[in-house]
């Protein structure tokens, strides 16, 4: 005897449409969860990946199942569902947990809103607290308001011993340091326009590189010391990542229509540059001749800040969700976009790598109190994996942008 057509095919046209409910509710709770817990890491798109294909391969499961007259096709979804579920659980538990630990370090910045570390004792007296030397450098140069407008400043490693390099009366901002340790390049509007300059670390022999008469701004290094990018809004068609030689000749565009904060960054070999592309929102890496970009992380967040480490293949970079009051933080990442780990709470951005790539610098936004008008930015320093975070500076005023000499200071 024949099955009865119409209802087997009801019953299939049942299970398929739950099925097609079951997976779109599923991809519904799993990008929500992983977006309003800051938990979309490699291990997420992992599983969304295998999700995508499981649904897909689930298909011709159910149909098989049906045609075969066989009661347990109708449970295909059911069993994809909570399998993915159980997933989604431990994707978002591990991302969580990665994240407590990152915090709980006692030395570490409170979350926003609470009042930041008091002035150590040994701070007060002109000795800032140590936080621990990293192998291989001595000084961190930064940008500071403490004495009007912004200045270029450099500090010991641990902070002691801070001092002021250039006096013009303008905004000097964005330091960095020359991979031999003797130069610092940064933008000024000294001369009407922010353009590129350079001087000694002791901050003699200041000239300017770049006479765009537009903006130029956020200069990096290349590792072997022969170049310097840059973005610049003197491209016809917007904003645009240069790169000239060290001494200002040689300019051209290598990427356009880039964000108008892209800070550009050199991979260790100087193969390949990571910048932020147009809207501040998503990094991108190139090759370093401007060739094959690509996106490295998703557009449902805020990303920018890259920082490449200097001896390995990670970035650090900075990460938020549009909301101004909600707490940015330091994330690394790998140049493929995977394994995205979060490091710090609090207002964090402006990551730089130490040279040896054990330790991270960074701004981070700093409440004196409740009061969220009470605030200014100060330099902290953490350990690679995101512990012992401890603050270098102390002032009422902002202090940014920090760059780490990449060699130990020479008499």
């Amino acid at each position: 005897m024949s099955r009865a057509a119409g209802p087997n095919k009801w019953a299939l046209a049942g299970v398929l449409t739950g099925h097609f409910l079951l997976g779109f509710a599923w991809l519904v709770v799993f990008l929500g969860t992983v977006f309003l817990t800051s938990s979309y890491t490699g291990s997420a798109d992992l599983v969304l990946l295998l999700a995508g294909l499981c649904w897909l391969v689930a298909l011709p499961i159910i149909v098989k199942g049906w045609r075969s007259g066989s009661p347990w096709y109708w449970g295909v979804p059911v069993a994809w569902v909570t399998v993915f579920a159980i997933a989604t659980v431990l994707v978002v538990a591990e991302s969580v947990k990665s994240a407590g630990e990152s915090s709980s370090v006692e030395s570490g910045p409170p979350r926003p809103g609470t009042a930041c570390p008091k002035r150590p004792p040994r701070a007060q007296s002109g000795q800032p607290q140590v936080a621990g030397p990293s192998h291989g450098a001595s000084l961190i140069a930064f940008d500071s308001d403490r004495d009007g407008s912004p200045q270029i400043y450099v500090m010991n490693n641990d902070g002691s011993d801070q001092r002021r390099l250039t006096r013009s009366g303008a905004d000097d901002l964005s330091p960095a340091w020359s991979p031999d340790g003797t130069k610092i390049a940064f933008e000024s509007n000294r001369d009407g326009f922010p353009e590129i300059y350079v001087m000694n670390s002791d901050g003699s022999g200041q000239r300017r590189l770049t006479d765009t008469q537009e903006d130029s701004e956020d200069p990096t290094w290349s590792p072997d010391g022969t170049k310097i990018a840059f973005v610049s809004s003197g491209d016809p068609g917007g904003w645009g990542i240069f790169v000239m030689n060290a001494d200002g000749s040689g300019q051209r565009v290598r990427a356009r229509n880039v964000s108008s904060v892209a800070h550009p960054t050199w991979s260790p070999n100087g193969r390949q540059i990571a910048f932020v592309g147009t809207g501040d929102t998503t990094i991108y890496v190139m090759n370093s001749d401007g060739s094959g970009q690509r996106r490295l992380t998703d557009t449902h967040a805020d990303s920018e800040d890259p920082a490449w480490s200097p001896v390995t293949s990670r970035i650090a970079f900075r990460r938020s969700f549009g909301d101004p009051d909600a707490a940015a933080a330091i994330y690394l990442v790998n140049p493929d976009g995977s394994a995205q780990r979060r490091l710090t709470h609090a207002d964090a951005g402006e990551p730089a790598w130490a040279p040896d790539g054990t330790k991270i610098a960074f701004e981070r936004r700093c409440w004196h109190s409740n009061d969220k008008a009470d605030e200014d930015h100060e330099i902290y320093v953490m350990n690679a994996d995101g512990s012992g975070q401890t603050r270098l500076t102390h002032n009422s005023a902002d202090d940014a942008r920090p760059s780490w000499q990449p060699t130990p200071r020479r008499p």
